[in-house]
């Protein structure tokens, strides 16, 4: 159960600092890429990585999704009951 446990915390954690930290770092990468293509600074396939890296992140973050769901039911398993979820 102690392990099931941990393994949700982990989860949740990992997807919210994806949430909260590196795809909101990749959006602005994106945006600055842009803006030095626009300035003719960068390379348009400088702004296309930057915008591939976000797409990776987004699917990155919805493995996350799945993995801390996963992770959930194995503790409602572990638990023998339905856990409590926070909003």
């Amino acid at each position: 159960m102690v392990w099931a446990a941990m393994r949700a915390t982990t989860a949740e954690r990992h997807l919210r600092l994806l949430a909260s930290r590196v795809r909101p770092a990749a959006i602005r990468a994106v945006d600055a890429a842009r803006a030095g293509f626009i300035a003719g600074q960068t390379s348009l396939p400088a702004w296309v990585d930057a915008t591939g890296m976000v797409l990776e992140i987004e699917l990155e973050e919805t493995a996350a999704e799945e993995s801390l769901a996963m992770a959930l039911f194995d503790l409602d398993l572990a638990v023998g009951v339905h856990v409590a979820r926070r909003a």
